[in-house]
């Protein structure tokens, strides 16, 4: 009996000694809690919380570096689509993840998950993720944004309580149902648990390691901002000691304007647990520095449920630097962009205008609205288009980086500017769409001056070929193509070698002109002279020059000269030279010879019959002596460039004064001639009397004049007169009547100038005239078929000053003009105003009818001719201007002599 008695007692010893064992183990858990460093711990937590936002309509995630380091991911090794996100997340969550966000779009609620990701090491992570959907009011759902958070240790810390839990309960009850048993399973049990103890304090000291090294300044905050703690990294880069921040206010590290700021997101972090608050604010240094600083803060309870605020300070003091860097650069771009003295646009790759600077729509006239609405297609000239497209076409395909071309754009006012084009390809890298950059510069000018260039260079009597130091052609005039026979499609290769292949085919000697040219290209600074025979008998000379830009070789220059005439020249003098000398002798013109000095060095017998001289006087002596002096300086140049070679003879009128001091016409024709035992060249100058022929020109041209001022004017005031009165006649017979009384009066006063004009040309007498009535008789014959008369204004006191001569040449001007005007200018009015001005007498003819351009060439005629000759004749100048549908004006300046002048 007492057996059973000790096995009781043992057992309720053995079990009371088990519960002691078990409370000491849940007191050792409790204990091991309470020694974890759970305010670390939760710091730690704090700093691994990241942001991310979904947009739902291009499927693109941002997250922030926080979230990149949470999934232990690069910023190169991102995929920021939906898909590239769910595929970092542990197979076995995915559905939970997805019915969580699903749900929250759907009720447009926040939602709360937590799930495993997979790191890139293969490693399983445990993270908290909170979420809502962003939308507009009352607007379909964009997307979800949200933070998530790192919650792996807790979560380790959860599952070893749990196994404890798990592992502990049931043991007990097995314990209590046998103490054998209990004792020998409760042993491996205390073992584990002091193990699950060793591990979490070695978890706690490796979360405190972290929270001490890690690369951000970590404050523990309470509510009012006084400092609890800051790991070792936030001691290092203050420069304090813990022991000088513990205790003191936030406030402290940071500047004085920014108190509030910090004061108020304390205050809203408290009134607002477990939500994130950032600001970018400036942190003091011990040292005074100052550091630009991210800070994020949040609340939270602690295990006694105290109010705590954690506070991570990141340095972003580079990154506000970098920001400045990127406004600054955009604003000097932006300038750029907006005052560049080119044109400036974005175009899309079809062509469309995206954006243009001032610049651009000053060149073309357009507004930048009208400018985006068009294309460059709509502006480019059709000839410009099609090289323009393919080198767009080149660009895109990644043939060539950029191109450049010249071509014309339309302006506003349907003109076209001429610019020259560069063309970039901008590829943007991303989801953003390719576009071109355009730099477009005004070249009218230079176009304009190039015009002007060809236009000289086909004017001058060489010909012409510029090549560049490539061997390709960059300018050449009509006068080459001509000289050479060239067709215009092997012009518009602009291959310099093909051009001489064509040119050295035409040569006697081509393998001499091709050792030249070889030459040439090898010593690209030497200058080149020769002659050359062409097979067809024609000689040119051939020059040929560096072309040289600032100092530096560019190209060269051909020039070539056809001396085809002046060669047989040559010849047919040297093999007439004896025969010259015996025609100088009895030639039946006058004959002179000049030397190198302009001295005459032979004159034959009918020279010194022209001028009166005798041998010995002319022989030694220059032209001077017998020339007229206002025709001196003409003669002098015309000599002086034979003797630079720059003509080889000349032909032209001038006057001779006998020594008697008649003054005689002559015509001189001059050329080249050699004699033996003479140096330079020679002048021979055949001089012809011609007196009698400019006296009967002049009688002639004076003849002509006055039939068609005189006669033909008035026959036509007469026909005007009769049109007239044919038109009023069935409208008004009285005004008919007027026009025909007057046609019969101007008939019979041109048959008086009729007669006098026959008594001219037997007397050639000056005959009186009253000049002021003539003029008023002139008006009156000019009135047009509606009735309109010719304005006059004579201002006194003119009329004076006018001598027959003078009156005769004005009135036959003023009449041709006036006729003129009725005949083409359609005009509604006429005026003519006689005056002196600037000691001149002068008279002003004008018409506001359609007028003209001058520089247009217009049907020949004798009208104009006549005045200007008129005008000559009275040297007097002779000024028109007209202006197409402006009307025109004729002003004749007839000058006082001294005796006359008025003030």
């Amino acid at each position: 009996m007492s057996l059973p008695l000790e096995t009781d007692r043992s057992t309720i010893s053995e079990l009371t000694q088990l519960r002691h064992q078990i409370l000491e183990l849940q007191q050792a858990l409790v204990h091991a809690k309470q020694d974890c460093p759970s305010m670390p711990t939760t710091v730690f937590e704090a700093t691994h919380v990241g942001t991310w936002e979904w947009n739902s309509q291009t499927n693109r995630v941002t997250w922030s570096h926080k979230t990149e380091q949470i999934f232990g991911l690069s910023p190169d090794m991102l995929d920021h689509s939906y898909e590239g996100f769910l595929a970092l997340v542990h197979p076995d969550d995915r559905h939970c993840l997805s019915a969580a966000m699903t749900k929250a779009i759907n009720d447009r609620s926040p939602y709360s998950v937590e799930y495993r990701i997979i790191i890139p090491t293969g490693a399983t992570r445990w993270v908290a993720c909170h979420g809502h959907a962003t939308c507009s009011e009352n607007g379909p759902v964009s997307g979800m944004m949200g933070t998530i958070e790192d919650i792996t240790a807790r979560k380790e810390f959860q599952f070893a309580q749990r196994a404890l839990r798990e592992n502990v309960e049931p043991l007990a009850r097995e314990r209590t149902a046998g103490s054998e048993q209990a004792v020998h399973d409760l042993k491996p049990e205390i073992a584990q648990r002091r193990q699950a103890e060793s591990v979490l304090k070695a978890s706690g000291q490796y979360y405190q390691f972290l929270y001490e090294q890690t690369p951000f300044i970590y404050f523990t905050l309470s509510p009012d901002g006084t400092m609890l703690s800051v790991n070792n990294f936030g001691e290092d880069q203050l420069g304090y000691q813990k022991e000088d921040l513990i205790g003191q206010s936030i406030l402290q590290l940071f500047d004085q304007k920014d108190h509030q700021t910090v004061l108020g997101q304390l205050l809203t972090c408290a009134a607002n647990p477990y939500a994130v608050f950032q600001r970018e604010v400036q942190q003091l240094r011990k040292d005074g520095g100052r550091t630009w600083v991210s800070v994020r803060a949040r609340a939270i309870h602690d295990h006694t449920h105290q109010l705590l605020v954690l506070m991570v300070c990141e340095d972003v003091t580079e990154h506000k630097r970098t920001e400045a860097y990127i406004r600054e650069s955009e604003t000097r771009w932006r300038a750029l962009y907006e005052h560049a003295g080119v044109g400036i646009a974005q175009l899309s790759i079809d062509g469309r205008f995206l954006r243009v600077n001032p610049h651009l729509c000053a060149l073309l006239g357009y507004s930048s609205e009208t400018l985006r609405q068009r294309t460059f297609q709509d502006l480019t000239h059709p000839d410009d288009l099609k090289a323009n497209l393919a080198y767009l076409d080149e660009l895109l395909t990644d043939k060539r980086h950029s191109f450049s071309m010249e071509k014309r754009y339309r302006r506003s006012n349907d003109t076209w500017a001429w610019v020259d084009l560069t063309v970039s390809l901008v590829q943007s890298g991303s989801s953003d769409q390719d576009y071109l950059i355009a730099i477009i510069q005004n070249i009218d000018d230079r176009k304009h001056s190039y015009s002007l260039l060809q236009a000289a260079m086909n004017s001058v009597t060489d010909g012409l070929l510029a090549v560049d130091r490539q061997g390709m052609v960059t300018s050449l005039n009509q006068r080459f193509l001509h000289l050479w026979n060239i067709p215009l499609t092997l012009v518009d290769n602009r291959n310099d070698e093909q051009l001489l292949n064509f040119v050295v085919d035409q040569l006697q000697e081509s393998e001499a002109f091709w050792h030249t040219v070889r030459e040439l290209s090898a010593h690209p600074e030497k200058k080149s002279f020769d002659v050359l025979t062409c097979k067809d008998g024609r000689v040119f000379e051939r020059y040929s020059h560096p072309q040289i830009l600032d100092n530096e070789i560019v190209g060269r220059v051909w020039s070539f000269r056809d001396i085809t005439e002046h060669k047989r020249a040559e010849q047919a003098l040297r093999e007439s030279e004896l025969r010259l000398q015996r025609f100088v002798a009895k030639a039946p013109v006058g004959l002179c010879i000049l030397d190198e000095n302009w001295r005459a060095i032979t004159a034959n017998l009918a020279f010194c019959q022209l001028t009166g001289y005798e041998a010995h006087e002319i022989i030694g002596s220059t032209y001077a002596l017998y020339t007229h002096p206002e025709d001196l300086s003409a003669s002098i140049r015309l000599t002086e460039e034979f003797y630079r070679g720059i003509r080889s003879g000349y032909t032209y009128e001038k006057r001779y004064i006998h020594k008697s001091g008649e003054i005689i016409w002559v015509l001189v024709k001059t050329t080249r001639v050699d004699l033996p035992g003479r140096q330079g060249p020679l002048l021979l100058a055949a001089v012809q009397d011609i007196t009698d022929r400019k006296r009967a020109l002049e009688e002639r041209e004076q003849l002509s004049r006055d039939l068609h001022d005189n006669l033909l004017q008035a026959l036509y005031a007469v026909g005007m007169q009769l049109e007239a009165g044919k038109l009023a006649m069935g409208r008004s017979p009285r005004l008919a009547k007027t026009h025909m009384s007057q046609s019969i009066r101007q008939l019979n006063g041109l048959m008086v100038d009729v007669r006098r004009f026959i008594t001219l040309l037997t007397e050639r007498t000056s005959v009186q005239m009253d000049f002021g009535q003539s003029l008023h008789e002139l008006i009156a014959s000019t009135t047009d078929a509606e009735g309109v008369a010719t304005q006059l204004d004579i201002t006194s006191p003119v009329l004076s000053f006018i001598t027959p001569q003078i009156g005769e040449q004005l009135l036959n001007i003023a009449r041709e003009g006036l006729s003129n005007s009725l005949r083409h200018a359609r005009a509604s009015r006429r005026w003519l105003h006689l005056s002196l001005a600037h000691n001149s007498i002068r008279l002003l003819i004008g018409d506001n009818g359609i007028g003209f351009s001058p520089s247009r060439k217009r049907r020949t005629g004798g009208g104009l001719a006549n005045m200007a000759a008129r005008a000559r004749h009275l040297a007097a100048s002779f000024t028109l201007e007209s202006v197409p549908r402006h009307g025109t004006t004729i002003t004749v300046d007839v000058p006082l002599k001294k005796d006359a002048l008025h003030e």
